[in-house]
């Protein structure tokens, strides 16, 4: 399973991830951040608050053939969302 289309639509606040089986999948830009798969932020208080800049979705980059990166507005980039991470937010739109 992989992506075969990422569209970052920044004025709804959602990535759409088209994958090759088929499935169509939205993550709101929240749920991306809150559930960042990073050790530093595996390690922090998931009700913690983040502002603006923390939930602002600057870029998406490709990872090897397995992961995107995403970028955020307060520079965190830490994170490497594997596609099984990135399956397994289904519905978190």
């Amino acid at each position: 399973m992989r992506p075969v289309n990422v569209v970052v639509q920044k004025s709804k606040r959602l990535v759409k991830i088209t994958w090759d089986d088929g499935q169509v999948q939205t993550i709101a830009f929240d749920a991306l951040r809150r559930n960042c798969p990073c050790a530093t932020c595996q390690a922090l208080d998931p009700t913690r608050v983040l502002n603006d800049a923390a939930m602002d979705l600057l870029d998406v980059q490709s990872t090897g053939n397995y992961a995107l990166r995403f970028t955020w507005g307060d520079g965190h980039r830490d994170g490497i969302y594997t596609w099984q991470t990135l399956r397994s937010l289904s519905g978190q739109s």
